[in-house]
């Protein structure tokens, strides 16, 4: 259990470096020990999303990401495991729709197990294709601490920085994953 594992942070850069170190190690359970309790459903469900939109969009991996897909919702007695599902949720996501129900299955099981859900679906993901996980630099940069909260810039692979947010708890600096 990632929850019993975590480690303390003492600033911001070294919570963001553990992510990125265990996210390029593809060690799943210390990945999800670096954010903060509130956001680790949120990361389950943009991780799921993002797998979803795999299987529904047009790529050369797309039926095995479909497969992983459906095993992944089979395994964990989910409603999101149908092609009947995936197009709703692809028509929902061409249209803009903010219409969260089809992930209502998902954001219950990662409200209640955020931590196993996220190394099952990390897992589903690199089952795929593990050269595609994302690879991250560690460093992070442009760090705006306000106290309580911070924000700074992190980089992976390939593209442009993309703004990361922490917030300080009593076990120490996590990143926090903005509503």
């Amino acid at each position: 259990d990632a929850a019993g594992r975590a480690i303390r942070h003492d600033s911001p850069e070294n919570a963001y470096a553990a992510y990125a170190e265990a996210v390029n190690q593809a060690r799943w359970c210390d990945a999800v020990s670096t954010f903060d309790l509130a956001s680790k459903p949120r990361v389950v469900v943009g991780n799921f999303k993002g797998l979803a939109q795999l299987a529904a969009t047009a790529n050369p991996k797309q039926r095995e990401y479909a497969a992983a897909r459906k095993q992944f919702c089979q395994r964990h007695k989910l409603d999101c495991g149908d092609e009947a599902w995936l197009h709703r949720f692809a028509a929902a996501a061409r249209s803009g729709d903010k219409d969260q129900s089809p992930l209502a299955a998902v954001s219950k099981l990662a409200e209640a197990a955020p931590d196993t859900t996220y190394v099952a679906i990390m897992d589903t993901l690199q089952s795929v294709e593990a050269d595609k996980m994302a690879r991250l630099d560690p460093a992070i940069f442009s760090v705006e601490n306000r106290g309580e909260t911070a924000i700074g810039y992190a980089k992976r692979a390939g593209t442009h920085p993309h703004q990361v947010s922490f917030a300080h708890t009593p076990q120490g600096w996590t990143i926090a994953m903005p509503k």
